[in-house]
């Protein structure tokens, strides 16, 4: 069984990635890692993280068991998920913002 969590603070993916909170931070920023917020406070699920980890590999033309293709273009689909999230959630917050209700 697997013993991972679920979902990570910016400071467990540090814990557990060899990249600091700036890096975490830019590569959030760039929609290269899925983040969810709650309650305030940013959320990276291991699901988002795995993909993230997918990506970097295709990006270093690294192999791993299994068709890499089909991971990289499954990590693209993801960020390209993240990215039309992000562009909803910012047509959200311009709705609610006052004076333009």
């Amino acid at each position: 069984m697997d013993h991972s969590p679920l979902a990570y603070s910016v400071a467990g993916v540090t814990q557990e990635l060899p990249l600091g909170r700036t890096t975490v931070y830019a590569e959030i920023a760039a929609g290269r890692l899925r983040t969810c917020k709650v309650r305030g406070r940013t959320v990276i699920t291991r699901q988002s993280l795995l993909d993230y980890l997918a990506l970097i590999e295709a990006e270093a033309g690294i192999e791993r068991t299994g068709d890499a293709e089909e991971r990289a273009r499954k990590a693209e689909e993801a960020q390209a998920a993240y990215q039309e999230q992000r562009r909803a959630a910012a047509a959200v917050a311009a709705f609610e913002e006052p004076g333009l209700k």
